[in-house]
């Protein structure tokens, strides 16, 4: 079964879609916290947390970020992480998947979930037990989905040296929770994940025995 690395826009049920993954597959679930657990670093998480409180409201480049040492101490760690939880068994990261740290792109799906519509993400800031007791404009809740999302743009886009973080191009599923129910989604990475798949070969000969011929 391969790995998966899941980015995730800021309250678009991505954390939750990926945990129920994890359940129904028996697969390991990595945010920050398992991470920094995993290679017994639990004290760096300030370092962590300072550094996406950084990248929340800073006015820098993802090429300025990547040149700076807080955030080479973080990916470094990460990926150190990264790289001893995918020989551990079959992994979902969130966030902090970087290819890097896979000796393959056979090894694992690249995955984006993501919803387009403002209104169904803006109550869920809510949800955050860092936002949980306060009370929020309509306004300030944009402005906090607008820093969440930018911060973790920025360490991704810091990672790769490249704009990948939220295109879609880039990814090899795109889960819109607009149009999706976060059931489904779970469905379509399960699917994604253990389903046969058909190989090139396979399906040339299938299409060449009804049809004559087959392209590319």
């Amino acid at each position: 079964m391969r790995h998966l690395f899941v980015d995730s826009e800021y309250c678009s049920m991505g954390r939750w879609i990926i945990l129920a993954t994890t359940k129904k597959l028996n697969m390991h679930y990595y945010d920050d916290s398992a991470l920094l657990e995993l290679i017994d670093k639990t004290e760096k998480i300030g370092e962590v947390n300072r550094l996406t409180e950084d990248l929340k409201k800073t006015s820098k480049s993802y090429q300025a970020v990547r040149k700076t040492d807080d955030f080479q101490t973080v990916r470094s760690i990460f990926d150190e992480a990264i790289k001893k939880a995918l020989l551990i068994g079959p992994s979902i990261v969130h966030e902090r998947g970087n290819p890097q740290a896979s000796s393959s792109k056979k090894n694992y799906f690249s995955v984006l979930i993501y919803n387009s519509s403002l209104e169904a993400k803006l109550p869920r800031t809510a949800y955050d037990e860092k936002y949980q007791g306060k009370e929020f404009s309509r306004e300030q809740q944009h402005t906090l989905l607008k820093q969440e999302d930018q911060a973790r743009k920025l360490y991704k886009n810091a990672c790769f040296n490249q704009e990948v973080w939220g295109k879609k191009e880039t990814y090899d599923l795109c889960l819109n929770t607009a149009y999706l129910t976060k059931e489904q989604c779970v469905e379509i990475l399960v699917t994604l994940l253990t389903e046969k798949r058909v190989e090139k070969e396979e399906f040339a000969q299938i299409v060449v025995n009804k049809f004559g011929v087959v392209g590319d």
